[in-house]
C-alpha cells in the first residue's frame, strides 16, 4: 500500500522519520500515562519498533494489559514482537560497529 509520494530520496528519509518520532512520542505519553518508568535507550528503539508496527493501538493495549505486572524490558526478554525483536538487533549491531 503506497501511502505517499516522494520528490526525493532525502524527503523521503525525512517523511519516514516523522512517522517513527510520532510512534515514539505516542509510546513515550502511554508509558508514563500508565505508569512506566521512563526507557531505556534499548526499550525505547524496540517499543518504538512496536508503535510503528504493528502499530500503536496494539502497543497501548499491551501497556494497559500489563500495568504493574510487567517491565518494559519484560516483551524483549520473552522474544515477543518479531519485527521490534529484529529492529532492536539491528540496532545492536550498528551500536557494536560504532556506526552511531
Amino acid at each position: 500500500m503506497q501511502s505517499a509520494e516522494f520528490s526525493d530520496l532525502l524527503t523521503g528519509v525525512q517523511g519516514l522519520l516523522a512517522m517513527i518520532k510520532r510512534r515514539r512520542a505516542l509510546f513515550k505519553a502511554d508509558a508514563a500515562a500508565n505508569g512506566y518508568p521512563a526507557a531505556t535507550d534499548e526499550e525505547l528503539v524496540y517499543w518504538t519498533a512496536l508503535y510503528y508496527n504493528p502499530g500503536e493501538n496494539d502497543g497501548l493495549a499491551q501497556l494497559i494489559k500489563y500495568k504493574s505486572k510487567r517491565k518494559l524490558s519484560d516483551w524483549i526478554k520473552r522474544g515477543e514482537y518479531p519485527h521490534a525483536q529484529k529492529v532492536l538487533r539491528n540496532y545492536r549491531m550498528l551500536k557494536a560497529m560504532n556506526v552511531f
